[in-house]
């Protein structure tokens, strides 16, 4: 893939705000587009396909995978998630800026593909708050916010391996943090 446009790579833990974080961005910067990914988890409230992820069955994402229509791909919670190539070819040919939010296995996948690509990790400011903010969004049974307290855990030991780590303590810092890490 020729890259005129750029690639934002962004890692966080589940709860960490960077949703929330990248929507305000989104807003401030009409160049940052969205690259969607594919899952083959339950769409939640609100999630509309093809806006918020590409939602698949099992096996229509392994039938992706067997196509090698993915850069990278894992599964997580139980659930598959992967990058389809066209999802970021389309918005880089057009110049503008695809930003992947990706977990921290598919990141270091991206890295061997895209070396030159920032690398954004959203930190939250403790894990008592990230696990307040598990429980404030009232999506997950209580075995399912430990076991993505225990995934958190695990992948903020990969923060050192990203160009930039923010703290989305406060949400107007992190964003200005943010547009300011990927200028």
């Amino acid at each position: 893939m020729s890259v005129k446009g750029k690639l934002i790579i962004v890692s966080a833990p589940s709860g960490a705000g960077k949703d929330t974080l990248l929507n305000r961005a989104f807003a401030e910067n009409s160049r940052l587009k969205y690259a969607v990914s594919a899952t083959s988890r339950a769409p939640r409230d609100g999630e509309v396909h093809g806006v918020h992820y590409y939602f698949k069955t099992a096996d229509e994402f392994r039938d992706m995978l067997e196509r090698g229509e993915l850069y990278e791909h894992t599964s997580y919670a139980g659930n598959y998630y992967g990058m389809p190539k066209a999802s970021v070819a389309d918005i880089v040919a057009k110049g503008d800026t695809a930003v992947l939010k990706i977990e921290v296995e598919g990141a270091a996948n991206i890295r061997k593909i895209f070396p030159d690509a920032a690398f954004v990790f959203i930190a939250p400011p403790s894990l008592a708050v990230l696990e307040q903010r598990l429980r404030a969004r009232g999506t997950d049974s209580e075995s399912a916010i430990q076991k993505r307290l225990e995934i958190a855990k695990h992948e903020l030991t990969f923060a050192k391996d990203y160009d930039t780590i923010i703290t989305n303590d406060n949400l107007d810092t992190a964003v200005a943090e943010f547009l300011e890490a990927i200028k």
